[in-house]
């Protein structure tokens, strides 16, 4: 209809490049068909039927819009630019183009239709032109494969309408209308259509209020005796009076003798569950663990998650999980030292809020705001004023102590309890020893919610847990009369409503550092500067659980404090994505150092993380302020992440995984690091500073090399680093003979909430309002609860929270039966007996190549072939890093992200053979 009405405007537009004479003609010519074309002229009577001048005339005063049509035309172009908006998110710039161009082109056909006709030629633009023109193609498209969609949908009426003829009720069964008086199902279903024909004309027309639109309409699909008789008298000729009496009997109760059949509407409304201990409301690692504590105790649970799968952003934590391990008599680390440095890291600042590292921060830098790493008891002058004007300090950080002392017990849990491998110990930034444990095998967050997850489905196959995935929880329902939790209501993915009842309800939902929009967006309300950074979090990271709980009047606690983490990989396939991967702690742990562009460290690279992050963004501003590049601006924010061969050694699982991923690169000399950097980072762009810190030489190679034998002579002295006041230096010397270089750009990013809902010491959410009085029945754990952290979180925090927390939840949930389904020396669950496997068989390579796609995809793995085709929605990273490797041998990078146990739950096809 756009393409009809400018028709006239187009016909005579200048459509031409002035490059290429014949294609020009070309495009006119072509224009001029478009424009000839007989659907303009054939569907001119279905076009005439509108007309969008009266979309928003109002009946204002002098012929202005009145105040709602004024609003209603508002909102109408609010849509497209909040559409627009969501299209920044978009992280494959093809899809982004794509979407954007059809975009336009709506918008253009939408100017065309509101615009008069004598103002197109001044309105519209090439660019508009072209995407109106490439939406029409779409629109083709449609028209030609709409004969086979009708045709499906056709052959699908017609199977629904004989179900249908099978299920309508016999109405006889009333005593009122019999086969005798003609009445068949055929009958039944042709009033019902005529019941809620009438019931549509009187609310369209205002004549019925909402409440008694919902009653005549769920009479009529059930089939109700009394409206399908007055449908049959009143229905057509006297809608009004249909209503009139057929409310007055609807609401006299149910027709005697009769019993209504299910609704076919109410087929998505489904009957509330029999009752359970508990529902847990998400499936990360605090999720796991609350559900299989309760389960252990004799509890039945219900578990929901709103993904294909379990574990949500727990799964790709790698670095490890922290705990005191009070069995290991060389490791001098404790409680009280881990309770510290806790309480050190949720100040905040260090050197980190001199710098900037607390957003909003611009206090001016002291000359020694790089010697304080964070883990330093005393604070500068310039620390405490900026501490002063900085982000906000902690609210309350009272679960401190109750998240150092269970970290024994949990460790140990995790161990003999769940099965978990925690042989590997390293220490991240801000930690005063190593505690930070993770597996040999595999990576530390997968790990923990395989074993967890392995252990809940023994559960579930003895019927004590119910799983219910893609499956979003959209309220917590309570008792009116006491406020107490009696269950949740929940939308699957097909759109049918479900309830669970229980006495308590568990929300274990994550954080909120992917809720970037929306009227509800938690970052934009609380920190809405951090919206400028990527974020590291999983697209579901969005603050369900936050919001489900503030909805029932609970206490937020800490919400503006929001971390950003200061390594995410940038990756030079896409380097503006909006999620990126996590340059994973233990990198940096394991010795490795941040340069900047041009070859410079600046940071102990062990501080926390709010200070290195700080450090970052002082070294983007005085950049600016040397005339370079603004803050924010291309690769103003990017910096180098380099480790040597020792390095990668103890990261042997994450190197690995990232150099496959093509996020880090491995170099044989310093020359081949320092021409990555001039050439990836613009090393060479960067501008000279005059302050004392530019310790720059002629070229990157000798700035680099410069830097690394620095830093070599303060690590042989022991320490600390006189500019950085750095004292661990794990495997050094970087520079040794024959040594390899592994490096990756990296940049802040959002990475956790540290604040959430506020809960006692039991996990039960307290209510606003200050009293301390909490929600009866609602607990919450994981990165949902605030009071744990303050500004700052320590690496390797995140899953300790989880699995403490989510421990102690599980042990308060009540129970109808508190006996335990595991013996003192942490015995299984009982298991049912396991389904009888395909006979194996061999499987050559040949055959192998011909299944790789989405309809068969195996893959081989140590030397076996499985089938991982019924995976493929349910992978946590999505179907294309299985389909990447389909029909291949994908050892290599399933070593480098997972433990062999995984397997477990596949069935291999069989050997792979030549």
């Amino acid at each position: 209809r756009a393409l009809r009405k400018a028709a006239p405007t187009l016909g005579v537009m200048d459509l031409s490049l002035g490059q290429d004479n014949a294609e020009d003609a070309r495009t006119g010519a072509l224009m001029r068909r478009l424009l000839d074309t007989h659907i303009l002229s054939s569907c001119s009577g279905v076009f005439g039927a509108f007309d969008e001048s009266m979309l928003f005339r109002g009946g204002g005063v002098n012929g202005e819009a009145s105040s709602p049509v004024a609003e209603l035309k508002s909102q109408f172009k609010g849509v497209f630019h909040n559409i627009s908006e969501v299209m920044d998110c978009i992280s494959c710039q093809k899809c982004k183009l794509h979407g954007k161009l059809q975009l336009l082109g709506l918008g253009t056909a939408l100017k065309v239709l509101l615009l008069p006709e004598h103002l197109h030629a001044t309105a519209l633009s090439r660019s508009e032109v072209v995407a109106l023109v490439n939406t029409v193609a779409k629109f083709s498209h449609a028209i030609l494969a709409a004969p086979e969609l009708a045709a499906a949908h056709s052959e699908q009426s017609t199977r629904a309408a004989s179900a249908a003829a099978r299920s309508v009720p016999d109405l006889s069964s009333a005593g009122i209308m019999t086969s005798r008086d003609g009445w068949t199902p055929a009958t039944t279903r042709s009033l019902m259509d005529a019941a809620i024909s009438a019931v549509a004309a009187l609310a369209s027309d205002g004549a019925i209020g909402a409440a008694d639109e919902d009653a005549l309409v769920d009479a009529a699909v059930a089939a109700d005796p009394r409206v399908l008789i007055l449908a049959r008298h009143y229905g057509v000729g006297d809608p009004s009076k249909f209503a009139q009496h057929a409310l007055r009997a609807v609401r006299s109760g149910p027709f005697v003798g009769y019993s209504s059949p299910s609704s076919p509407s109410s087929s998505r409304e489904s009957s509330r569950e029999s009752s359970v201990d508990a529902v847990v409301v998400g499936g990360g690692l605090a999720g796991l663990t609350a559900a299989l504590t309760a389960l252990d105790r004799g509890g039945r649970v219900t578990l929901v998650e709103k993904e294909g799968y379990v574990g949500g952003n727990s799964q790709w934590a790698s670095s490890g999980i922290n705990g005191v391990d009070l069995t290991n008599a060389t490791n001098p680390d404790t409680v009280e030292t881990f309770e510290l440095d806790c309480w050190r890291s949720s100040l905040g600042g260090g050197a980190g809020a001199a710098t900037g590292a607390t957003l909003g921060c611009d206090a001016t830098k002291s000359n020694d705001s790089t010697k304080s790493n964070g883990n330093d008891s005393t604070k500068s002058d310039g620390n405490d004023s900026c501490r002063a004007v900085g982000g906000p300090s902690p609210e309350s950080v009272e679960h401190i102590p109750t998240l150092a002392a269970g970290s024994v017990e949990t460790l140990a849990w995790l161990r003999d309890r769940v099965g978990v491998d925690l042989s590997r110990v390293g220490q991240l930034g801000g930690h005063s020893h190593a505690r930070t444990h993770r597996p040999a095998a595999g990576m530390a967050g997968s790990t923990l919610v395989l074993a967890l997850q392995k252990q809940c489905d023994a559960y579930a196959k003895s019927g004590a847990l119910t799983w219910r995935k893609k499956t979003r929880v959209d309220e917590v329902t309570v008792n009116p009369a006491t406020g107490a939790v009696t269950g949740v209501r929940w939308i699957d993915k097909d759109g049918n409503v479900g309830y669970d009842s229980a006495k308590s309800v568990v929300l274990a939902t994550g954080g909120f550092a992917n809720d970037r929009e929306g009227p509800d967006s938690l970052l934009r309300t609380y920190a809405p500067d951090s919206i400028r950074f990527a974020t590291t979090n999983t697209k579901g990271t969005t603050g369900d659980g936050h919001k489900l709980a503030f909805g029932l009047g609970a206490q937020g606690v800490d919400m503006a404090n929001v971390q950003i983490h200061p390594t995410g990989f940038v990756d030079p396939a896409d380097p503006k994505a909006s999620t990126k991967t996590l340059a994973a702690e233990i990198l940096r742990g394991a010795g490795g150092l941040l340069l900047t562009r041009d070859g410079r460290r600046f940071a102990d690279e062990l501080g926390t993380r709010d200070y290195v992050s700080g450090r970052m963004l002082a070294e983007a501003k005085a950049e600016a302020a040397a005339g370079g590049l603004e803050v924010g601006e291309d690769v103003s924010l990017d910096f180098a992440l380099v480790l040597n061969d020792a390095g990668a050694r103890e990261a042997d699982k994450h190197v690995p995984l990232y150099t496959q991923k093509g996020l880090l690169r491995e170099f044989d000399t310093v020359e081949d690091l320092a021409a990555w950097l001039d050439d990836e980072l613009r090393a060479k762009d960067m501008a000279r500073r005059e302050d004392t810190k530019d310790t720059r030489r002629e070229d990157t190679a000798s700035t680099v090399l410069n830097t690394l034998k620095e830093y070599d002579a303060v690590a042989k002295s022991g320490g600390p680093d006189p500019e950085t006041n750095k004292t661990f230096f794990h495997n050094a010397p970087f520079l040794v003979p024959s040594g390899k270089f592994y490096a990756g750009r990296v940049t802040p990013v959002v990475h956790y909430t540290m604040g959430g809902v506020r809960v006692d010491n039991l996990g039960r959410v307290v209510r606003a309002g200050g009293d301390g009085s909490v929600i009866p029945g609602l607990y919450a754990a994981g990165e949902l609860i605030g009071g744990v952290h303050g500004r700052n979180r320590l690496g390797g925090n995140a899953l300790t929270e989880c699995a403490v927390f989510g421990r102690i939840v599980g042990g308060d949930v009540p129970v109808a039966s508190s006996s335990s389904s595991v013996d003192a020396g942490g015995g299984a669950a009982p298991t049912a007996a396991a389904p009888a496997r395909t006979a194996r068989r061999d499987v050559t390579r040949d055959e192998l190549s011909r299944h790789k796609s989405e309809e068969s995809c195996w893959v081989a793995v140590y030397g076996e072939v499985y089938d991982f085709t019924d995976f493929l929605d349910e992978h946590p990273a999505g179907a294309e890093a299985i389909l990447k490797y389909g029909g291949t041998d994908g050892t290599g990078i399933f070593d480098s992200v997972h433990s062999r146990d995984m397997l477990d739950d596949f069935d291999a096809i069989g050997p792979l053979v030549d």
